[in-house]
């Protein structure tokens, strides 16, 4: 019988995120980010706004969030069932879900 940790390895496809980077452009990339930010603080607090009502709405259990169909992480009947799990996973995606509105706002330009 493999062991888990051997099995979870033959299984994991992809490399991680951070490799490959450097601790000085993981400093720039938020460097850039936190000077963006004080750009244009309008901007934080609309989306700041937006993720509260989606932390709202997941405290009380009237958040409709939910992963995509595809994605395996998710998969296992708890995460529907047990209401502690299902916010977690709510909580998970509405972060991912509004950093991502976030950055897609932001004006970034690649500076060599």
């Amino acid at each position: 019988m493999p062991k888990l940790e051997d099995e979870a390895a033959q299984s994991t496809s992809a490399l991680g995120p951070l490799v490959g980077l450097t601790r000085e452009d993981i400093f720039g990339a938020v460097a850039v980010m936190l000077r963006e930010t004080a750009s244009d603080p309008q901007r934080l607090m609309k989306h700041s706004q937006d993720m509260g009502q989606d932390m709202i709405k997941i405290m009380t259990g009237k958040s409709d969030l939910a992963p995509h169909p595809k994605d395996k992480r998710f998969h296992d009947p708890a995460w529907q069932y047990n209401p502690f799990m299902r916010a977690g996973m709510q909580y998970y995606l509405a972060v991912q879900k509004g950093v991502a509105k976030w950055l897609g706002r932001v004006d970034i330009r690649f500076q060599p």
